[in-house]
């Protein structure tokens, strides 16, 4: 889903489909991991108003002279819990 508010974008996810071999599909690995992703897009244009267009042209001018400050800040965090099929489940975790 995409939640857009007024200060950032957030996208979550839950849903991950792996494709691949037949082995995929005999261990049903699809069936053996909860994943999820969350990332969040903020900005800082608090001269935007004022300098919207001299923003704009500088980044496609590649000119920072006297620009605003203009950014986006990505921030994503991923999450996979998997059971493990055999006969990998076997092998010993580090610690």
């Amino acid at each position: 889903s995409v939640n857009p508010r007024e200060d950032r974008v957030e996208i979550l996810s839950t849903t991950c489909i792996l494709r691949g071999s037949p082995f995929i599909e005999k261990v049903n690995l699809n069936d053996r991991f909860d994943f999820c992703v969350n990332t969040t897009l903020t900005w800082e244009d608090s001269l935007s108003q004022i300098y919207s267009s001299k923003c704009s042209n500088n980044i496609r001018d590649g000119d920072n002279d006297d620009s605003p400050d203009c950014s986006i800040t990505v921030e994503t965090q991923i999450g996979v819990d998997v059971d493990v099929p055999m006969p990998f489940n076997s092998i010993p975790k580090l610690i």
